[in-house]
């Protein structure tokens, strides 16, 4: 009796997808996988699923190189009001990955006591991977709370198209939410209290009513429009746009063009609040030579196709056709030295062809802004925080 048990559960492991003992799901369409677990032994692997949900589990699996949750090729999932905490190895908490991603949600969910010494491959969230910066994923992450992490300088590593950050609150982290590769992603009505802000790459992407509190770091501002390293996106068309679909490996930095950053507050930060044509990024020019040895362009393969880095004797590719508009800068009376709105990288020190209007400062100075294109208020603002954070969730 006990073989004929042992070899129907055996047949039942094999004929669903989930095996016996694991967390893996694949092929799933309208189930629950998960509820009001904890998660310390293993990762959770969700494939190629559609409508699914894990709801309130407690995620605090810690082992190098591994990530706690990964969706792969999900269509319409929801992660909400989990927490992921207790990690100090590199790898990631959730990982949102294939061509075939598609308008997954992250939602009430908390990340914490995340602290890893290295600032690479330990991102909290990372949407896509250079492959498919290409591909429109339209992840949302909404209301999440993002509490004093201390690993990769990339909260959310945004690596793909269409993605939406919004009502999050993001506090005193060492990091920030970051569109690292493709582009069109909104990053809206986020509470940024502390260390951590937005750093932006990449073209047509929005920033807009975001609030940032009592930011005084150097190294992670409120906001920082980068300098880049390719014109365009390797996975985007020549004429603008992504390709769509899985293209090639890369580590390319594009031109941040065509972005829009309006109504955004920053209040009581500290130092600059905006960085302008921040870190020009470069290849290493000894590995590319000619036969004299002068130096050349840095060269980089994208499938059949070579693009080409600009070298430390290039001029970085500034930031263009972006427009900074309405928003407000305040800080309060008894400062010794005024907040600057603005400032470029020494390196850049170029504006043209950015739109800079309607911008208001309190106690503050405007620094390499243009002349006109801000006014002064004559007291401090009421200006409503927007709801974020898990708390807030609808």
């Amino acid at each position: 009796m006990v073989n004929v048990f042992k070899a129907a559960v055996s047949r039942y492991a094999e004929g669903n997808h989930e095996k016996m003992g694991d967390r893996d799901f694949d092929d799933r369409s309208n189930e629950t996988l998960l509820i009001n677990e904890k998660i310390n032994d293993k990762p959770v692997k969700v494939r190629d699923c559609t409508d699914c949900k894990i709801v309130k589990c407690d995620f605090s699996y810690n082992k190098k190189d591994q990530t706690m949750l990964t969706l792969e090729n999900c269509v319409r999932c929801t992660v909400s009001e989990c927490d992921f905490h207790d990690k100090d190895t590199y790898g990631l908490m959730i990982k949102i990955i294939g061509e075939k991603s598609e308008d997954n949600v992250i939602e009430g969910c908390k990340f914490s006591e995340f602290e890893y010494d290295g600032d690479e491959n330990a991102e909290p969230v990372r949407i896509g991977d250079s492959r498919l910066s290409g591909c429109e994923f339209n992840t949302i992450i909404r209301y999440c709370h993002f509490d004093g992490l201390k690993a990769d300088v990339e909260t959310v590593s945004i690596k793909s198209c269409g993605n939406v950050l919004e009502n999050n609150k993001h506090e005193n982290c060492r990091s920030s939410f970051v569109i690292r590769h493709g582009g069109s992603n909104k990053i809206r009505n986020n509470l940024f209290i502390g260390s951590g802000g937005i750093r932006v790459y990449g073209d047509s992407n929005e920033i807009r009513g975001n609030y940032h509190e009592n930011n005084s770091s150097s190294e992670k501002p409120p906001l920082i429009i980068a300098n880049g390293s390719l014109e365009n996106d390797p996975n985007f068309k020549d004429s603008g746009g992504p390709r769509g679909g899985e293209g090639c490996g890369h580590a390319v930095y594009a031109r941040t063009k065509n972005n829009v950053i309006e109504g955004n507050t920053y209040d009581n930060c500290e130092l600059t609040c905006v960085d302008w044509g921040y870190k020009t990024h470069k290849c290493d020019p000894e590995k590319d030579k000619d036969d004299t040895g002068k130096k050349l362009f840095c060269k980089r393969q994208c499938g059949e196709k070579e693009y080409k880095l600009n070298t430390i004797d290039k001029e970085p590719l500034h930031p263009i056709n972006n427009s900074f508009i309405n928003n407000t800068i305040m800080a309060d009376d008894e400062k010794k030295e005024p907040t600057t709105l603005l400032e470029c990288s020494p390196e850049t020190k170029i504006l043209d062809n950015n739109v800079f209007r309607g911008n208001k400062l309190y106690n503050a100075k405007p620094g390499d802004v243009p002349e006109g294109a801000t006014e002064d208020l004559p007291s401090k603002p009421r200006i409503a925080k927007p709801d974020a954070g898990p708390e807030h969730l609808p």
